[in-house]
C-alpha cells in the first residue's frame, strides 16, 4: 500500500497530520508542494524523502518563471517565494529536491499526473462528468486507472460502457480500481481543500482499490501563521476554515 497526496501548497500542520496518519508507508505527492501557505520551504524538505512526486506547475515555477502563465498577484507570490528559496542556507538542495521531481508516475497500470496528461494547468473538477470526450482523453493515457492532483476536488469518475459517471468519495471508505473498467480519480488537496472539508485530504492505494481519507489539523494556527506573513496573502489562510 502507498499514501497518495496532492496540493499540500505550504501548509505543514496539515501535512504533519497526514504524514502522523500514514506513518511506515511510501508517499507518492501529485504536485504543487509550494505557494499558498507559510512553510513551502519545509515541505519540500520533506518531499525529498517520498518515494515519488509528480511536479506541479507552481514547484516548476520555483525553477523556471514564466509570468505570462499567472496572474498578477500570483506572480509576486511567486517571485517572493523564489527569493525565499535563493536565500535560505540549503537553497541548492531545495532546487536540486523540485528538480528531481517527475513528470508523471505509473505503476501497476496507473497514471499518476497533475492535471491532465499534456497539461498540469488543466484540472478535472466534478462538473466535468457532462464532457465524456474530455474524460475519454484523459483514460485512455493509462491502463485502467488515472489520479490527478490540481483540482482540490476528490472524486472518482467511471467509464459503464459508453457513459461516465461521478461519485463524491467518503472519508474511509474503499472504491474499487478493477482493471476491466476505465476509472479517473481526483485526490483532493493536503493544504487547501476546494470541497467545503476544510479537513487534510489524502488517500490509501493498493494494487485493486483506493481508501480516500480526512483528517483533522490545526486549522487556525495555519491561518495565523499566513496573516503574520507578509509574503503571503491573507485569502490563503482565511478560506481554510470553509474549505473553499
Amino acid at each position: 500500500m502507498r499514501a497518495l497526496i496532492s496540493d499540500v501548497h505550504g501548509n505543514l500542520e496539515a501535512l504533519d497530520a497526514v504524514e502522523n496518519q500514514t506513518a511506515g508507508l511510501e508517499i507518492i505527492c501529485l504536485g504543487d508542494v509550494v505557494c499558498y501557505g507559510p512553510d513551502s520551504i519545509e515541505c519540500v524538505r520533506r518531499s525529498g524523502s517520498w518515494h515519488s512526486v509528480v511536479a506541479g506547475p507552481l514547484d516548476t515555477s520555483m525553477l523556471d518563471h514564466r509570468p505570462d502563465q499567472w496572474s498578477p498577484t500570483i506572480n509576486a507570490t511567486i517571485q517572493r517565494l523564489r527569493k525565499r528559496f535563493s536565500d535560505s542556507p540549503d537553497a541548492r538542495e531545495l532546487f536540486e529536491t523540485i528538480a528531481s521531481y517527475q513528470s508523471e508516475f505509473t505503476s501497476n497500470g496507473i497514471l499518476h499526473f497533475h492535471g491532465v496528461p499534456g497539461n498540469v494547468r488543466d484540472w478535472i473538477f466534478p462538473e466535468e462528468i457532462y464532457c465524456g470526450k474530455k474524460l475519454d482523453r484523459i483514460a485512455n493515457h493509462s491502463q485502467h486507472a488515472f489520479i490527478g492532483g490540481g483540482s482540490h476536488i476528490p472524486g472518482i469518475f467511471r467509464r459503464n460502457q459508453s457513459n461516465w459517471e461521478f461519485t463524491t468519495p467518503q472519508n474511509g471508505k474503499t472504491y474499487d480500481l478493477p482493471t476491466d473498467e476505465k476509472t479517473i480519480v481526483t485526490l483532493g488537496s493536503v493544504g487547501q481543500p476546494r470541497d467545503t472539508d476544510p479537513r487534510a485530504a489524502y488517500a490509501i492505494l493498493d494494487d485493486t482499490s483506493i481508501t480516500f481519507h480526512r483528517v483533522d489539523y490545526d486549522i487556525e494556527k495555519t491561518r495565523r501563521k499566513i496573516e503574520d506573513d507578509p509574503d503571503t496573502e491573507n485569502i490563503h489562510g482565511a478560506r481554510l476554515p470553509g474549505g473553499r
